[in-house]
């Protein structure tokens, strides 16, 4: 299944950027010369995007192990570009290269939109509650908004403190922060209303933590989908009735998938295809999630089509001995600039240990492994029984979900 949008000038204007970014593949990118011409289809079939499953599927693997001079337009050099390293849900990171444009355009959409579509005003102050991170000169137009970002590892007297002070009308976090900021509040207030929209993303949102946050901050969670690949994917609206796909800048698609979990129609795995991104396309991409389509409105009248449900984007925490909790998303941003390991996996098979599965590439030495193990012990307080393993066999659970960070002991 295809997410088309609703209204006829946005499909016909899907279609033209498709057929653009079809052309300019195969004309320009060596790598998706290759594909074309092993699929024996010629860009001329991709006339809509109806066309797209002519074309095979790229997959992380693939992005991986192909030169960036093959992947990248004619003309282009990598150190023009911002570099973006993913991975975070799959275990298996990619550098993807974006040009100041495209980056421009994305942080645009992902600013912007997140304002808007949320209700708020373009310029509202925003506060995100993530994992600290330096600046770098591509993600300098973010700038232009009137974001802050406050560290999640802080106490969460100190986090509500923050948000208090600067009195946003946007707060976005994860759910195991939305409830952290649940339990800070009833201790101090009992109840209250710390900014006009809450927006949540990175884990799985569970019905529980929904219900808190609106008993105790008095207003609903948001849900936001998105990724380093592509930035902003999905946004809900006020409404809270599905994912309202950005159809302009993507096309969204679900295959069939026995592991999806799912047997609503329009249910399988997630491919993406990147209108705008054209330094390094990314086209029927599989981006390591499990989701379900759908054909109906929302009747906030957006004409935008929507994701219903997103499924198997779960990761795990473990807990030390004295009973630190150690999020999946804590070891992925430790990971993630890791270019000697190729894919990575964490499991806690007993309490207090932990197994680090690592597939390391030509660039792993003694020192790369010092490091690793220096990391390991940081994220988890030097509180845990590490152990390291080499191995480029990583199998998926029962659901086919792979997932970053398994944990095999009870709560």
């Amino acid at each position: 299944m295809i997410a088309r949008p609703h209204s006829d000038h946005q499909r016909r204007e899907q279609d033209r950027r498709l057929r653009t970014l079809v052309h300019h593949a195969y004309e320009r990118v060596p790598m998706h010369h290759r594909r074309f011409e092993e699929a024996r289809v010629a860009p001329s079939q991709i006339r809509s995007v109806e066309d797209l499953p002519l074309l095979p599927i790229l997959g992380r693997s693939e992005v991986q192990t192909t030169p960036v001079e093959a992947m990248l337009a004619h003309g282009l050099d990598p150190k023009s570009l911002a570099a973006v390293r993913t991975g975070g849900s799959t275990g298996m990171p990619v550098t993807v290269y974006l040009g100041r444009r495209e980056l421009d355009r994305r942080t645009w959409m992902s600013r912007y939109r997140s304002r808007v579509v949320s209700g708020c005003s373009p310029w509202a102050k925003r506060v995100d509650v993530l994992m600290p991170r330096p600046v770098l000169w591509w993600q300098r137009p973010a700038r232009r908004f009137s974001d802050v970002r406050v560290d999640k590892r802080l106490p969460a007297s100190e986090i509500v403190r923050q948000i208090r002070k600067y009195k946003p009308q946007l707060v976005s976090a994860w759910p195991s922060t939305w409830l952290q900021i649940c339990e800070e509040v009833e201790k101090t207030t009992g109840q209250e209303r710390l900014a006009g929209v809450y927006r949540s993303g990175g884990e799985d949102l569970h019905a529980y933590v929904e219900k808190r946050v609106e008993s105790v901050l008095l207003r609903g969670l948001v849900r936001y989908y998105g990724s380093w690949e592509f930035g902003s994917i999905a946004l809900e609206c006020a409404p809270r009735s599905g994912f309202h796909i950005y159809s302009d800048n993507l096309v969204v698609e679900t295959v069939p998938a026995d592991c999806s979990g799912s047997s609503v129609p329009g249910g399988g795995e997630i491919l993406i295809t990147a209108l705008r991104q054209k330094a390094m396309p990314l086209i029927r991409y599989r981006i390591g999630d499990y989701g379900v389509l759908s054909e109906r409105r929302c009747r906030c009248g957006s004409p935008f089509p929507i994701l219903e449900e997103l499924q198997g984007r779960t990761n795990d925490a473990v807990e030390t001995r004295s009973g630190f909790t150690v999020t999946g998303h804590e070891f992925y941003n430790g990971f993630r600039p890791l270019e000697y390991l190729d894919r990575f996996q964490f499991v806690q098979r007993t309490a207090g240990t932990l197994e680090a599965r690592i597939q390391p590439n030509d660039r792993f030495d003694a020192e790369a492994e010092a490091e690793v193990l220096q990391i390991l012990r940081r994220l988890t307080h030097k509180d845990m029984d590490i152990s390291l393993v080499q191995t480029d066999s990583f199998p998926p659970p029962e659901s086919g979900k792979f997932k970053l960070l398994v944990r095999q002991v009870p709560s």
